[in-house]
């Protein structure tokens, strides 16, 4: 093998317009295959980083005879389907407001979350510094506390180690600094700041249809279960709003990719149909180039080397022009995945996840190794078919220019492919 590899350098190198062409199509075509997959990790194969995940839902109501299969909440809703529930625990309302911040007399405009103080262990956020807050904070006149993220107390804070208990301005109310949030907390993008959701008396009154509520199945109760509970409780509480029908729970990863997950997968393969074209045009290269090398492969068959030991020979070659190409395609797709997540922040869920991990490592390796031998198979089984004895025919004595180049010194062990003294 060692001697394998020597032999596929040399000609390699032999053939540097060749190599170059095909090194840079198979750096393109991994690395966008790669940069897709990286996309296609994170939107629908990692695991949501969230303790339980896979038994965290979304709760929504149902409007059947309006075609709505599902819709937002209200406050009302809420309290009154998830606070006692018995098959839901850590039920939190979210929303996701844009809020005006003042922070040093300097006014800004941050994404921000207000949730209940369930949100919290249902997520798994804990503070790297100070605390989260309590069901109190969410009472009127005792919710002016706020946490802020890793970025803004960085960029806006300068890192302060007594950031915890600062007072800044929210909405034009003062609140008080109680924690920071993890710098790899993320939920429906980054927010920049956590505010109590304060349930007042007229917001349980309102027929404000704006929030979400998510909450994990309570153990031994499956998601069947529980939307018949809580679609139960719906209808025994709707009052007057007879549009109702139930409610429905949605898987939270499904909840959170949504629609994008098909256009996700089409891109992915329509990038992997690309490196397909891409490796059907260097196997005719590498067609053509087996052409020209009719003479050295016929020698090297003459000197013992089998029919197996030709293709052997030829696919290392295109293994390890793939495996270069892989190279270069990861360090390209470690670029374009960067730029892949900030151009599409807020068009495609999880987009802040997409990066280079070791499963895109694992499936760009994997794809170089296919690569190469789906370019090499069909020339290599081919070129090794070649006839010896038509082939040094019509070369006649120009065969003994092979011994001279040194391309025949691999078609069997070394020392009996050299020429005696």
């Amino acid at each position: 093998m060692i001697s394998d590899l020597r032999f596929a350098v040399r000609m390699l190198l032999h053939s540097r317009g060749f190599t170059v062409t095909a090194l840079i199509v198979l750096t393109l075509g991994i690395g966008a295959t790669t940069t897709m997959f990286s996309a296609t990790n994170a939107v629908l194969l990692r695991p949501l980083p969230y303790p339980g995940a896979g038994r965290m839902v979304a709760v929504h109501e149902t409007r059947a005879q309006a075609g709505f299969e599902k819709t937002v909440m209200s406050a009302r809703e809420y309290v009154d389907w998830t606070r006692e529930s018995r098959v839901l625990t850590d039920a939190a309302i979210v929303d996701s407001p844009g809020l005006a911040v003042a922070i040093d007399h300097a006014a800004v405009r941050l994404g921000a979350m207000r949730v209940s103080a369930e949100f919290f262990p249902l997520f798994g956020v804990r503070p790297i510094a100070g605390r989260t807050f309590t069901r109190e904070a969410e009472q009127p006149g005792r919710g002016d506390v706020v946490l802020i993220s890793a970025k803004l107390w960085q960029e806006r804070f300068g890192g302060a180690a007594d950031v915890v208990g600062r007072m800044i301005r929210v909405e034009g109310r003062p609140a008080a600094v109680i924690g920071i949030l993890p710098p790899a907390f993320s939920f429906m993008g980054a927010p920049d700041l956590i505010v109590p959701m304060t349930l007042a008396t007229e917001d349980l009154k309102a027929a404000d249809h704006s929030y979400n509520v998510y909450a994990r199945l309570a153990p031994g109760v499956t998601r069947e279960q529980a939307i018949a509970e809580v679609s139960r409780i719906a209808i025994a509480t709707q009052g007057l709003a007879t549009h109702l029908t139930g409610a429905t729970l949605v898987p939270l990863q499904a909840e959170i990719v949504g629609d994008a997950g098909t256009p996700v997968l089409v891109m992915f393969g329509a990038v992997g149909f690309v490196l397909l074209i891409a490796c059907a045009n260097i196997a005719n290269l590498l067609l053509a180039r087996g052409a020209a090398r009719q003479r050295e492969i016929a020698i090297r068959a003459a000197l013992g080397a089998g029919r197996g030991r030709v293709i052997r020979q030829l696919l290392t070659e295109s293994v390890l022009l793939s495996a270069a190409g892989g190279v270069g395609g990861v360090l390209l797709a470690t670029w374009l995945t960067e730029l892949l997540a900030r151009s599409a922040a807020g068009s495609i869920p999880r987009a802040d996840e997409i990066h280079v991990d070791a499963r895109t490592l694992a499936f760009a390796f994997a794809v170089a190794v296919l690569a190469g031998l789906l370019v090499g198979l069909v020339p290599a089984w081919h070129a090794a078919r070649t006839d010896v004895n038509d082939t040094l025919k019509a070369e006649g004595r120009g065969t003994s220019g092979a011994a001279a180049d040194g391309l025949f010194d691999v078609g069997c062990d070394d020392a009996a492919a050299r020429p005696g003294p």
